[in-house]
């Protein structure tokens, strides 16, 4: 078989897998010098083998890998296209299509039910009841792709604490500005992250700059310590 791009044969082996009843995860991905992938070995998510130093009997956690040797190896030949160059299908451990959409890698949270989930939390409604209207909306538990421990819940929690960490930087950046506007000798520096959100910060009000002009090169540290919530250092200067 062959694809034409990277996202048809993505697209072909995820639909596979949720049909037959497992998940894939990659083991092996070559790129070229334009970071597209020329190479690529895929193995059932049970593949590999964990020897534990527990006795069997004792463990209260089960051990997932079977070392199944399902994989198929995917390379692009020079017409750029890409071809299953070798396959095995043949699993040595249970599988089971109607659990397969419960697996990691084949679950998926829509953007509906992120909407939904969200709007939801704001008005107070419980992410059970939310989990719930979503599976009546969908006919059936069965029809949801998506859990509601792993996922919706996760989700409304990252939600939260983002709207959280964005509205107080908005607070804070509000505050820069009315300080700087009060006088111009306030300063304050913001750097951001690849996602644009507030790495560091720096500022200093007039009377400081004052202070450290007059003493010179005198710097003390008062203390430093962490604050859980959003696992920031914050450091006093006097």
């Amino acid at each position: 078989m062959s694809f034409s791009s990277v996202k048809d044969y993505e697209t072909f082996n995820t639909n596979y897998a949720k049909r037959v009843g497992f998940s894939w995860n990659i083991r092996t991905t070559k790129w070229d010098q334009n970071r597209q992938i020329t190479y690529q070995i895929l193995v059932c998510s049970r593949a590999g083998y964990r020897r534990s130093k527990i006795d069997p009997l004792k463990k209260t956690n089960p051990t997932f890998e079977q070392n199944c040797k399902v994989r198929i190896i995917v390379k692009r030949d020079k017409k750029m296209e890409y071809v299953l160059t070798f396959v095995n299908i043949q699993h040595n451990h249970a599988i089971s299509p109607s659990l397969a959409k419960t697996l990691r890698k084949n679950r998926e949270l829509s953007l509906h039910a992120k909407r939904i989930a969200e709007i939801n939390d704001q008005v107070g409604v419980t992410i059970r009841n939310t989990y719930q209207s979503l599976a009546t909306a969908a006919d059936g538990y069965d029809k949801l792709t998506f859990t509601e421990k792993k996922d919706l819940r996760n989700h409304v929690a990252r939600s939260v604490r983002v709207i959280e960490e964005e509205g107080d930087a908005q607070l804070l950046m509000q505050y820069f500005h009315r300080m700087q506007q009060q006088n111009h000798n306030f300063f304050y520096e913001v750097k951001l992250d690849e996602q644009h959100r507030i790495k560091h910060v720096f500022w200093a009000d007039a009377r400081s700059r004052a202070a450290y002009e007059y003493f010179g090169d005198v710097v003390s540290f008062d203390t430093t310590y962490l604050i859980n919530r959003y696992d920031t250092t914050i450091i006093y200067f006097s």
